[in-house]
């Protein structure tokens, strides 16, 4: 290869790149960021546990990006000193904190340095979320371990993947039914260093995206017999014994819905902005979206007023913010700077119903 050609298949490199960059840029409305995140060895911090948890969080393991607690929780180990107030938060994969490379950028980090600086630093949040739980699960936790850590209060946020698990079964599905444990080691990805660089490029993100189509389209199909009905009966009768046994502790408890980063209508601007961050979106909205939305508008309008508990909802909040298709990893994880927002609407929604008080 004579110095010309080693010369001119760098510069023509650099102009395909550019070429790509302007394209998506025009395609889409939003400039190219990186496609690289951390891939999370689940078979590393994910272990088999005994019925009704079936697998659970691995106690005390240690990593850069991911830390478990001696409680089984995401976060730091939790305080003895006397007079330490706990909000307890149980979540899903959206508060788990996917794809982050760095644990200091997790909301619950970003919260509890919100309530120092605000001189609130008898306050420490425990993140107990786990990517593939269902209420079921949840019920079980909390009952047997969770409330005895004396939590004064605690937010509610599932109910999400009991209906991801009833659309993916379809006529299978059964109240209490649990991902196999095989599915949670697939949750982790396992890129090539090759691949890491190259996912830098938005060239090869643009091909890769397209050589894929497929394949992502066939992943969380509902399948016949999707059992709705009983899957919102069994998920807010779950919920409610939760709410009802933390009640009876003393605990003080909220509801709040998942946020993704779609809505059921959106503008034709706002469905070209949102393919730039996940291009079978559609398939999400159309599958997910009626049952998920339906099941939170029943929770603000059934199960709260019922239980005299009050509900946060942060969808709205994203879904204005200007640069909202920017916030996410996906539809439904948040990246540093939408968990830096998370962090700021948690710790001002709680303070609207005097929870820090």
């Amino acid at each position: 290869m004579s110095i010309w050609t080693g010369l001119a298949l760098p510069v023509f490199l650099a102009f395909v790149e550019l070429g790509a960059r302007i394209y998506r840029y025009r395609r889409f409305g939003l400039p190219f960021k990186s496609r690289v995140f951390a891939e999370y060895p689940y078979h590393r911090f994910v272990e088999k546990a005994d019925p009704p948890f079936h697998f659970r969080l691995k106690k005390g393991y240690r990593s850069p990006s991911v830390n478990i607690n001696r409680h089984g929780m995401r976060g730091p180990e939790l305080s003895s000193r006397p007079g330490v107030k706990r909000a307890l938060f149980l979540g899903e994969s959206h508060l788990f904190g996917v794809k982050l490379f760095h644990e200091r950028d997790l909301w619950s980090f970003r919260l509890k340095r919100l309530l120092d600086e605000e001189a609130e630093s008898n306050w420490e949040i425990m993140n107990f979320s786990f990517p593939g739980y269902n209420t079921h699960q949840y019920r079980a936790f909390f009952e047997h371990e969770l409330v005895g850590l004396k939590p004064d209060f605690l937010v509610l946020s599932i109910g999400a993947n009991d209906i991801t698990q009833a659309r993916m079964f379809g006529e299978k599905w059964y109240p209490g039914m649990t991902y196999p444990f095989d599915f949670i080691f697939a949750l982790a990805r396992k890129s090539h260093w090759w691949e890491k660089i190259l996912n830098r490029s938005c060239f090869y993100f643009l091909w890769r995206r397209k050589s894929k189509e497929a394949q992502r389209s066939a992943a969380f199909k509902t399948r016949a017999g999707f059992k709705k009905d009983e899957c919102f009966h069994s998920a807010f009768t779950n919920m409610e014994c939760i709410a009802r046994g933390a009640q009876a502790c003393g605990i003080k408890v909220v509801f709040m819905p998942v946020f993704p980063a779609y809505e059921l209508l959106m503008s034709s601007e706002d469905q070209r902005k949102i393919t730039s961050i996940q291009s079978n979106w559609r398939q999400y909205v159309d599958g997910d979206g009626p049952p998920l939305f339906e099941f939170f508008e029943r929770m603000k309008s059934e199960l709260s007023p019922r239980l005299n508990m009050p509900v946060i909802d942060l969808r709205p909040r994203f879904w204005r913010h200007l640069d909202r298709f920017t916030l996410y990893f996906d539809l439904y994880h948040l990246n540093p700077k939408g968990m830096r927002l998370l962090a700021e609407y948690l710790y001002e929604e709680i303070e609207a119903i005097n929870f820090w008080k």
